[in-house]
């Protein structure tokens, strides 16, 4: 599976870029941090995260609470630093711990806890964007085979 790229919605479409492909997902700031705020706006780039999540990253997952640094997705180390992602229903922000631009990197496992949090946080929605990414996602199967 190729690699799908999408600017986050809106007006912060300058702080954040959403990259997925097979097994992983970058959330990449455009600086050493990225913060956005307000419901409407958090909803958006949170939805926008799980859309391309579900539809290009992984089959069958399964929202879990975070129990431990395996599914840690607060503090994600790599070897160009650690980066920091703080979420509530208000504010969203990625920030890394050097000058480098902050990305952070999903695993499943990760990605899963996310989702968790952002089911909390937005129950109404997330069922919704997780159904119709699993829809287009089969969509994109189908059209596959037929090729």
């Amino acid at each position: 599976m190729q690699v799908q790229e999408a600017v986050a919605a809106g007006v912060y479409s300058r702080k954040l870029t959403i990259i997925a492909e097979e097994g992983k997902l970058h959330v990449r700031a455009s600086g050493v941090q990225a913060t956005v705020k307000g419901r409407e706006q958090v909803r958006d780039i949170v939805m926008a995260i799980i859309y391309k999540g579900v539809r290009y990253s992984w089959e069958h997952l399964n929202p879990r609470f975070m129990t431990n640094d395996f599914n840690d997705y607060t503090l994600i180390h790599s070897v160009r630093g650690d980066t920091e992602i703080y979420f509530s229903p208000h504010t969203f922000e990625v920030k890394s711990d050097r000058g480098v631009h902050a990305e952070a990197i999903f695993t499943k496992r990760r990605f899963e806890s996310f989702m968790y949090d952002a089911g909390t946080a937005f129950p109404a929605e997330i069922d919704e964007v997780v159904r119709q990414a699993q829809w287009d996602r089969m969509g994109d199967t189908l059209a596959e085979r037929e090729d």
